[in-house]
């Protein structure tokens, strides 16, 4: 996929019109780097502001086996390249076009791609009539031919929101029980020469358990580099050479103590989150295959969010806690899963709605 030309327009403008460029503003991580590349490749006249701005978006950067940016960085480009098929009206996107328009009865005229931490959406329709449409988009790599049978276009992808644990009252109790059981363990300290002290509650809530990345604490740092060094590319999950899964500290007496109180906050809580989430995307685009090879598709009309009913949860020794909701009608069930992101045990515990 070049990507160049368009780069190249946008670095003929000054550099505050491109840092508030929608372009620009919805750029991955490949767009960011190429777009560095090309800046820095005018030699004497490279704008340092420039090139300190997008080194800031660059920072931190993706692990090699960081799983979450790497299906971020393949969404990102898909994304990327459905936008282009439909503004260029290739063969493929033409077929795009015609396929909307018998579902919602309007000529698409063009789309852009936005998608950035600023927005909960992956592209915006515009209309010829004037109007415009937020879509949400819904990939996997496994190429399915047909995707006619599916009812949702989240059924074959990753989930409908991933964020911060923090945003629900459980969350925190995970965390904190966490705390308790796990961070507070002296045995841990000593076992991994941790010389620094073990920080508090809020300290490590703040600087750890809910920092979206790497831990920050200097005992959250010294736990992950000395852990790592003993045991190369692993976590704190009996996996990839550790030793012992530290959930099982956590997990059962997690679940034992998950009460009444509980469930209703839970579900409360999760509602309103799915409310807002569906009500914002005002149609969904679900795609099945590789942009590099096949590519099947299928538009959905806006959802309404599912009424949820019920909860209950799940866990197996070796794997982490499942929220398995129960909505109105049997189809749209859903899961939560309770993780950290950024490696069991180190940071960025997070709440997944699938």
């Amino acid at each position: 996929m070049d990507l160049s030309s368009s780069h190249w327009a946008l670095l003929n403008k000054k550099v505050p019109s491109i840092l508030s460029d929608e372009g620009y503003i919805a750029m991955g991580y490949t767009e960011l780097k190429e777009l560095r590349r090309l800046e820095m490749d005018r030699c004497a006249i490279s704008r340092k502001g420039l090139i300190y701005a997008i080194d800031k978006r660059l920072i931190p950067k993706p692990d090699v086996d960081d799983g979450r940016h790497i299906a971020r960085k393949i969404e990102d480009e898909r994304v990327t390249w459905l936008c282009s098929e439909i503004n260029t009206r290739s063969e493929f996107g033409l077929e795009m076009v015609s396929s909307h328009k018998s579902l919602f009865g309007k000529d698409i005229a063009s789309v852009i791609k936005k998608g950035s931490n600023r927005d909960h959406y992956d592209i915006t329709i515009h209309y010829k009539d004037g109007t415009t449409k937020k879509c949400e988009e819904k990939g996997t790599d496994n190429y399915q031919i047909d995707l006619g049978s599916f009812e949702i276009p989240w059924a074959n992808s990753v989930q409908r929101f991933n964020g911060l644990g923090n945003q629900f009252k459980i969350g925190i109790k995970y965390a904190e029980m966490w705390y308790e059981k796990v961070v507070m363990d002296t045995v841990l300290t000593t076992d991994y020469n941790i010389t620094c002290s073990v920080p508090t509650i809020s300290d490590w809530l703040k600087g750890d358990a809910f920092q979206c990345g790497d831990p920050t604490t200097d005992w959250g740092k010294s736990l992950k580099e000395n852990y790592r060094i003993r045991h190369p590319g692993s976590s704190m999950n009996n996996k990839k050479g550790s030793p012992y899964d530290y959930r099982l500290n956590v997990n059962k007496i997690f679940i034992e103590a998950f009460n009444e109180e509980d469930k209703q906050i839970l579900l409360k809580e999760v509602q309103c989150k799915l409310d807002d989430i569906m009500n914002e995307k005002e149609c969904w685009l679900q795609t099945s295959g590789k942009i590099t090879d096949k590519l099947s598709f299928k538009w959905y009309d806006k959802i309404i969010s599912p009424k949820i009913n019920d909860v209950n949860l799940t866990w197996r020794e070796g794997a982490d806690i499942y929220f398995n909701f129960i909505a109105e009608e049997e189809n749209y069930n859903f899961q939560c899963i309770l993780r950290f992101g950024k490696g069991t045990g180190f940071s960025n515990i997070r709440f997944d709605i699938r």
